[in-house]
């Protein structure tokens, strides 16, 4: 595997990570209210 690759996985990695916190923040403001 070269370094592209593990670059490209970690940003998908992160990325997907950010959706899940913002989604699961947007469940608990939604219960919230």
């Amino acid at each position: 595997m070269s370094a592209l690759d593990l670059d490209d996985i970690k940003r998908r990695m992160e990325g997907s990570l950010n959706s899940l916190k913002t989604e699961f923040m947007g469940l608990r403001a939604g219960r919230a209210s």
